[in-house]
């Protein structure tokens, strides 16, 4: 039997501060009784012929996010009669093993920042929608800054990276009409490992909550390298048939 220890340092290191009043949260993830969830398959064979499509090697959960992000945004081009919004896609990032230097594993707390990524006129291509290989490397590229950023998390205005990556946020979605698309990547927190005594478990979901396009990211019972990703994306239940018909959500899931 392992000991495992908890540490509840996190305010010591992260200083507690109120920006309740410098955030606008009334267009940001407004619970919508609507909203209904659907679990879409990615199988492992699903997954390798999807990375095979982009031109050089990138991870499981990257592709995954890229082939989602493609369908959430033409379902928001359908709503907007057709029109492009500016989108903007925020990605939860682990900070734990990103600091320098490392952070306890045990560590307690809500530690993530969000890799966000803004899609407007200035980073697309000539061609008039984005092409799916941009996008793989645009989220790709929104991640590995933050990732750097972490590493400098613990030094002495370590705690501006949090603050200003937050407030410019939601300062922006508070100060135009843009599409937010929010993912979070679960598939390594080993749901399928967990045995309370009677074994382990069967199928393992999430709750709806009530946000439309969010996205939360599982392994499937399968795990590991060789299993697949099961994603949980939150739409508007006028709008489910149109991502479903989405070619890259028909060739690549069920």
């Amino acid at each position: 039997m392992t000991t495992i220890i908890p540490s509840f340092d996190t305010p010591k290191l992260f200083p507690g501060k109120n920006l309740v009043n410098s955030l606008n949260y009334s267009n940001t993830r407004t619970p919508n009784p609507e909203i209904i969830f659907k679990k879409f398959l990615f199988s492992n064979e699903s997954i390798t012929n999807l990375r095979a499509t982009n031109n050089e090697p990138v991870s499981r959960v990257r592709i995954v996010c890229a082939l989602i992000a493609k369908a959430l945004i033409g379902v928001d081009k359908i709503k907007q009669g057709g029109k492009s919004r500016t989108c903007l896609i925020a990605q939860a990032v682990n900070i734990r093993p990103r600091t320098n230097p490392q952070l306890p594993k045990h560590l307690c707390g809500n530690l993530a920042m969000q890799a966000v990524l803004c899609i407007n006129e200035e980073n697309k291509t000539d061609h008039e929608e984005l092409e799916f290989q941009d996008l793989v490397r645009l989220l790709g590229e929104a991640t590995h800054k933050t990732i750097k950023d972490c590493e400098e998390i613990l030094f002495s205005k370590g705690g501006d990276i949090f603050d200003n990556s937050t407030l410019s946020m939601h300062d922006f979605i508070a100060n135009g009409d843009v599409n937010c698309l929010w993912f979070s990547d679960w598939s390594k927190f080993g749901f399928y490992e967990a045995d309370f005594g009677w074994g382990k478990p069967t199928w393992a979901s999430v709750a709806n909550m009530y946000a439309e396009n969010l996205v939360i990211l599982m392994e499937n019972r399968e795990g590991g390298t060789g299993g697949g990703i099961e994603a949980f994306v939150h739409l508007h239940e006028n709008y489910v048939s149109h991502f479903e018909q989405d070619e890259g959500i028909r060739s690549f899931s069920y």
